[in-house]
């Protein structure tokens, strides 16, 4: 606790423990519980709740950890989130001469990721604070209202945290858990996007015994020092009560069939009755890009980022693609949609994928594991190798004795996503495929070719309010001017490229990519990527480069491929290879093919518009149902289209060859 500034107990009370402190609270309250945000000094006038925070079990774990016998301060019983941004106990609450408090925050009931969960900051604690008695002993002002001289006091005090570039975590507590808390650890409560979901929970503030003096958030005012005979001398308990009967969040994401909200709590409760937890981190200052860990037993099985212009879209961004991860590593896969045969049978029975590089060992009779992938829009089916699917099978994918090594370059097209609905999964995942497909092409054309295509570059002057502003917000967050590249191919579907500038220690630009039937969702999506690659390099700075550099020694030896790779748009630009471009010039194309203004679509309507699409161009979908639960309605799907380009793979240090549309994007 002393390094980090907090210390989590899991099961530090019993269910009927808490249980029984909540019910205690609906009698004090009577009818009003549900509308009840906080009651302050709770323990002054429910003797169940004094009870509990003098416990012998709790007290004993504080005094262990202030090394000092304690006295219990203050307390808090929340039954909503207050919403609040950061902030810090000490400033409150605090003593002399030790002037230590420590926090101890006790959920009484399982929390959520929309319920208003309490966020913090690790080693936020470790910064020097004048004490709540000298900074009222020195202010040259009267203090008239404490609610404004706290939150003055808070401006300035943290106005130097880089809240940007440090890891907030999101707390996530099952009933009976606890986090001890340093008096400075700077926290906070984030927003409620389900109001109809109560959290209570209490808060204890402990202080040092017998010590001189005791101040109070009266203090600012009242100049009045409280001793330890009676510590809350004239503060009266205060309860906040709040209507929420008509607020409801219905904020619903482009390309997301229900809200959200509706859509985070479906992936949470499903993942928590499968014996799964979550850990959520952000970063960012007000683009806000988070990372998911799914854990059980504490180990980590999967992570996930996730982007959003609001918090609530990130969250469930970074949420349902560190879901993806999961189910690509086996859990919850159907192994019934695997077959386990040899190469030379599979040509025999069945159409084969990828078809070039499986030539070569057609006439082996040592089996391997193949996934089925069902025809979506022809009547037939596709199987590929397991072990050259994006997230292979398991260790099935690997046994027995074939020689994989012939498979070497053989890599997938397949976009694997998820979503609230199967219609929505598909969706999501063949917008991956289009949009790695336009990568690839804007590589080839840019920097495989001896004289490179001219770039589109977007006029951001001519982006909507909306987009502009977001651009603004975002350019402001990395500290970087943002440049918007159409990479848009024939199928007429919006794809974006953005870069900012490159990170010290490595030639590449941050970048971004986003492709929608939505002109406006697609901007968003490659501006917002491109402010999560920043953050991404703020979490790990080290691994980032390692991870970067490492690529170009890959293709160290394919002087065209290395170029491709490290993505200098810019160079491209100094050389006058750019024409600029209107904006309208995609909105166009979204009104045009797919009947949207704005971001808000049909999911059903712009799916079958792509599906056609695919079928006026004789491509082929191929698409494998990895897991479906009837109760949420969420569905992980993966699809193939053979036709579509993966030369982007060069990007991540993969070496292939581009295939008929590249060749064509080369030769004309």
């Amino acid at each position: 606790m002393i390094e980090n500034g907090y210390l989590i107990q899991d099961a530090f009370f019993q269910s009927k423990e808490c249980d029984y402190l909540v019910s205690k609270m609906k009698s004090y309250v009577n009818k009003k519980f549900d509308s009840v945000t906080v009651l302050n000094q709770a323990d002054l006038i429910v003797p169940e709740i004094n009870d509990f925070l003098n416990c012998e079990k709790l007290i004993n774990l504080v005094e262990h950890h202030m090394n000092n016998k304690v006295i219990l301060a203050s307390s808090e019983f929340y039954v909503h989130s207050l919403q609040r941004k950061p902030y810090y106990d000490s400033l409150q609450i605090s003593s002399e001469p030790k002037n230590k408090i420590l926090s101890v925050w006790i959920a009484l009931d399982d929390v959520t990721p929309v319920n208003g969960p309490m966020y913090y900051y690790p080693k936020s604690h470790v910064r020097n604070y004048v004490s709540l008695k000298e900074r009222v002993d020195n202010a040259k002002y009267t203090v008239i209202n404490t609610s404004a001289f706290f939150d003055s006091i808070y401006d300035e005090d943290l106005r130097d945290f880089n809240f940007n570039k440090n890891i907030r975590k999101v707390f996530l507590p099952k009933k009976g858990d606890l986090m001890l808390m340093h008096g400075n650890l700077i926290h906070g409560e984030s927003d409620i996007y389900n109001f109809s979901k109560t959290r209570p929970s209490l808060i204890g503030y402990f202080l040092i015994k017998n010590e001189k003096n005791y101040f109070y958030s009266d203090y600012p005012v009242t100049k009045v020092a409280k001793t330890f005979e009676q510590p809350r001398q004239g503060l009266l308990p205060k309860i906040l009560l709040t209507d929420y009967t008509d607020i409801q969040n219905q904020e619903i994401t482009p390309e997301r069939a229900i809200t959200t909200t509706n859509a985070i709590q479906n992936l949470f409760m499903f993942l928590k009755d499968n014996q799964f937890q979550i850990d959520l981190n952000s970063i960012g200052e007000k683009i806000i890009s988070y990372e998911c860990k799914i854990k059980q037993s504490n180990l980590v099985n999967s992570y996930g980022y996730g982007k959003g212009s609001t918090q609530v879209q990130s969250m469930a961004s970074a949420m349902f693609e560190s879901f993806e991860h999961l189910i690509g590593k086996g859990f919850f896969v159907n192994e019934e949609t695997t077959l386990y045969i040899s190469v030379k049978e599979a040509f025999q029975n069945w159409v084969c994928f990828p078809e070039k590089i499986l030539e070569k060992c057609k006439n082996n009779e040592e089996p391997l594991l193949w996934d089925i992938f069902n025809g979506f829009n022809i009547k037939e089916n596709l199987i590929v190798p397991s072990i050259i699917l994006d997230t292979p099978g398991g260790n099935r994918s690997q046994i027995g004795n074939f020689p994989f090594g012939e498979l070497d370059g053989a890599y997938s097209n397949s976009g694997t996503a998820s979503g609230s609905t199967y219609e929505e999964a598909i969706l999501h995942s063949l917008n991956e495929l289009i949009e790695r497909d336009a990568h690839s092409l804007l590589l080839l054309k840019t920097f495989c070719r001896n004289k490179p295509c001219n770039l589109k570059i977007i006029d951001k002057v001519t982006l909507p309010e909306k987009l502009g502003s977001l651009l603004l917000e975002c350019e402001a967050e990395v500290g970087s001017s943002f440049t918007l590249i159409n990479m848009t191919t024939d199928f007429n579907l919006p794809a974006i490229a953005c870069f900012a500038h490159s990170v010290e220690g490595t030639m590449r630009p941050l970048l971004g990519f986003g492709c929608s039937p939505s002109a406006d969702y697609a901007i968003e999506r490659a501006i917002l990527e491109t402010v999560q690659t920043w953050h991404s390099y703020l979490r790990d700075k080290e691994s980032f480069l390692v991870k970067w550099n490492s690529i170009d020694k890959n293709a160290e030896i394919f002087p065209r491929i290395k170029y491709a790779s490290q993505e200098n748009y810019q160079a491209i630009i100094d050389k006058g290879f750019y024409e600029i471009i209107n904006y309208s010039t995609l909105s166009k194309l979204s009104e045009i093919h797919f009947s949207i203004n704005g971001s808000n679509l049909n999911i059903s309507f712009v799916l079958d518009k792509i599906v056609g699409i695919f079928s006026n161009m004789a491509m082929h979908i191929y698409v494998k149902k990895l897991f479906s639960d009837k109760k949420t309605g969420i569905t992980c799907v993966r699809s193939i289209v053979r036709e579509l380009e993966i030369f982007n793979l060069v990007t991540v240090g993969l070496i292939t060859a581009p295939g008929n549309r590249g060749i064509k994007a080369l030769q004309d």
